[in-house]
């Protein structure tokens, strides 16, 4: 004891403080490691939080997309033809079949169910409503008064020629439509004839009774 008591009386004061400093400083590093070892825990948290909100924003946006594409396809143009009046016209010549077939329904000589349960009987009913519509629609009297919501000026052989045309590549399936009793309100435009920005002109829906 006496002697390790003389050696450390004999270190000079220089050495005692770099002791003390070493001391320090090893106890500071003890420190700093001991916090540093949970920051991996942390960054690996953070990570992860932020690897999540990422995955969000992108199936967020790619709903929103999606969203946009399915509008874009449900909407409809429509098909005005040279005429810029097929919509109108299709409207017409539904609105004029309608009739045409309540008539013939109601009237013993022309039935349709004559026509079908007791045989040919002349012209079917299907052509003799088509016959009445060609008539009474596709004639420059009746379409130079046609609804003209748009303000085309209407040149009349194109007009004319579209509902011809109209009769004759739909007016089989409106009549198919009316045999079977189903609404022809919406048909012109599930025909792609009429777009979303056009309107009913004509009263086609089916009154009750």
């Amino acid at each position: 004891m006496a002697a390790t008591s003389a050696r450390d009386l004999a270190r000079p004061p220089q050495v005692e403080g770099a002791l003390a400093d070493s001391a320090v400083s090893a106890s500071q590093r003890r420190r700093r490691c001991g916090k540093t070892s949970a920051s991996p825990v942390l960054v690996s948290a953070s990570r992860a939080s932020l690897f999540l909100l990422l995955v969000v924003l992108l199936a967020s946006s790619l709903q929103a997309v999606d969203g946009k594409k399915k509008g874009k396809a449900k909407r409809r143009k429509g098909n005005e033809g040279q005429s810029g009046q097929r919509c109108v016209i299709c409207q017409a010549i539904a609105f004029e079949s309608r009739r045409a077939w309540q008539l013939a329904r109601t009237t013993k000589s022309g039935s349709p169910y004559n026509y079908i349960d007791n045989g040919p009987m002349g012209k079917s009913a299907e052509d003799l409503v088509s016959a009445s519509v060609q008539k009474s629609v596709c004639n420059r009297g009746y379409l130079g008064k046609l609804p003209n919501p748009k303000g085309y000026a209407k040149h009349m052989p194109t007009v004319e020629y579209d509902c011809n045309n109209v009769l004759e590549e739909h007016g089989p399936t409106l009549l198919d439509a009316l045999t079977l009793g189903d609404e022809i309100a919406s048909y012109c435009w599930e025909a792609d004839i009429c777009g979303d920005g056009d309107e009913l002109a004509f009263d086609l829906k089916e009154k009750k009774t």
